[in-house]
């Protein structure tokens, strides 16, 4: 029990803190009556701002407690990123992420052992799903209600092909989501509270899997957290995408690495290797274009493994593996055809003018940074329909850049070449995948690039900042404090922001 004065000598101590957070929820408060874009004086302001409140009482109660109880960072990921994930999958509208509707079918295949699409590409679920989940709710759908109309909907026993963008991703990336399908089918729930049943499954493994990097990971901690917190990340975490393991597993090969190269008195055993080999699967398996991630585990020092030839053994075997799952499941899966056909006149152009392509791609890049930046970041939610905002987007980018200034170890200059390569080149496969099967032939415009598929990739940015073994003293930036508190209210803004968009 907290007596009155304990809390007045914690109030003194976090006047800084405290004083934040109580700016940042009061021009929260501002922002959802003027600058959301929905009208929330026409719909129900009592209700948003109570449920605003709400939401950021129990923020300050666990932030409150955090400090008290001197909680690592990772216990208050673990149990801020639960609480705030709990309120996004059921507050984002069914259908709501993007491409969220197939990712559900293909759970609901794989609940039904289908762990392969067929030869045409589709994917075999119950008639009635296309009609529940289907369509996103989005704004102008007034995505509530529509899910409302269909929320007892149970699923029928009639099967249908359905095409989608998912049919070709692993059963590897929807394990947490098919035991939610599991479970609901089980239980005879309706078809939308299985979804969110599922989306629940799918958050809470993610930010587990995030507990365990921060935890383990010697540096970077507050750059994990604060990815992990970005209001993208966090949505599709809450959703049935498979984009949420991807991340996941992306930053685990990372806290991999760093916790091995770190820690002087482990070593990697079968087990270890075996763990190593789920995650490389899990991130390259149905986005080949993470393989050029995996190399990092090179920069395991042998004695890691205990001899030079047993890590050569290790890495060498691990890769295979990867590359036979990697090539099984491209066999396994129908080729499919672009946005405007195959593709063909786009792959020509790239092969008879490589560098004139290569300009194609800076062009795209430095034209537009900002539609990056918000991207990774989550300016806009949902289907690009929901707005943050912006100085909120803009503050996050900030920390975000002096979280990548701050010196906390030494790295060989070949690590540092190294990232500088491989995100070099997830970027131009990325921008070359997109312009071969989604923009317009011809066009000097790559369309469909967006700044979320960088996110598993993003903490390579933070690591080639680091400085080489010629230099000295460690450098911190960032009082954690104000990280958590801007990052942990800012996803209760873009929860209330959502709320407001539908209500």
């Amino acid at each position: 029990m907290v007596n009155c004065g304990n809390k007045k000598k914690w109030l003194l101590n976090n006047y800084g803190s405290v004083l934040l957070g109580i700016v940042i929820s009061i021009t929260s408060v501002l922002a959802l009556i003027t600058f959301s874009g929905y009208s929330i004086i026409e719909k129900n302001p009592v209700l948003i701002v109570s449920i605003f409140l709400f939401i950021t009482l129990i923020v300050f109660s666990i932030m409150f407690m955090a400090k008290r109880k001197a909680w690592k960072i990772e216990k208050l990921f673990l149990i801020s990123g639960l609480l705030l994930g709990a309120f996004y999958s059921v507050f984002l509208p069914i259908g709501g992420a993007p491409d969220e509707p197939a990712h559900f079918w293909r759970a609901y295949e794989l609940s039904e052992g289908q762990l392969f699409a067929n030869n045409e590409g589709n994917m075999l679920v119950p008639d009635n799903l296309l009609e529940a989940t289907g369509n996103s709710y989005s704004v102008e759908e007034n995505g509530y209600k529509k899910e409302l109309e269909n929320f007892s909907t149970v699923a029928n026993t009639n099967h249908s092909p359905i095409n989608g963008p998912a049919d070709r991703y692993s059963f590897f990336n929807y394990i947490p989501q098919t035991f939610g399908v599991i479970i609901g089918k089980i239980l005879n729930i309706p078809i939308i509270p299985t979804m969110i049943i599922s989306r629940i499954f799918n958050m809470a493994s993610c930010i587990v899997a995030l507990y365990f990097c921060i935890k383990y990971i010697p540096v970077m901690k507050k750059l994990i957290f604060l990815i992990a917190m970005f209001p993208m990340t966090m949505q599709l975490l809450s959703s049935v995408s498979a984009d949420g393991s991807i991340i996941c597993a992306g930053i685990a090969l990372i806290s991999f690495v760093f916790y091995f190269r770190e820690e002087k008195e482990k070593s990697i055993g079968w087990k270890e290797s075996l763990l190593l080999l789920l995650i490389c699967i899990v991130l390259t398996v149905s986005k080949p274009v993470y393989a050029f991630l995996c190399p990092i585990v090179f920069w395991i020092p042998k004695e890691r493994f205990l001899s030079h030839k047993r890590k050569n053994i290790a890495i060498f075997s691990i890769g295979a593996i990867t590359i036979l799952f990697v090539l099984f499941r491209m066999a396994t899966s129908p080729l499919g055809s672009g946005r405007f056909g195959t593709g063909q006149d786009q792959t020509s152009f790239i092969m008879s003018n490589p560098m004139s392509f290569l300009a194609i791609i800076f062009k795209n890049i430095f034209i537009r940074p900002d539609e990056f930046i918000n991207g990774v970041i989550g300016k806009d939610l949902e289907w690009f329909s929901v707005s943050m905002f912006y100085p909120y987007i803009i503050t996050l980018f900030i920390f975000f850049l002096f979280l990548c200034a701050e010196k906390e170890t030494k790295i060989p200059f070949s690590l540092k070449i190294f990232t500088l390569c491989s995100f070099s080149a997830i970027v131009v496969f990325t921008f070359t995948t997109m312009f071969i099967t989604w923009s317009v032939p011809g066009s000097s415009i790559i369309d469909g690039v967006q700044g979320r598929y960088f996110l598993p990739v993003l903490l390579l940015i933070p690591i080639f900042c680091l400085p080489t073994s010629r230099t000295s003293q460690k450098r911190i930036l960032v009082k954690p404090n104000y990280l958590y508190i801007t990052a942990i209210l800012t996803n209760v803004y873009a929860i209330a922001a959502i709320l407001c968009a539908h209500i």
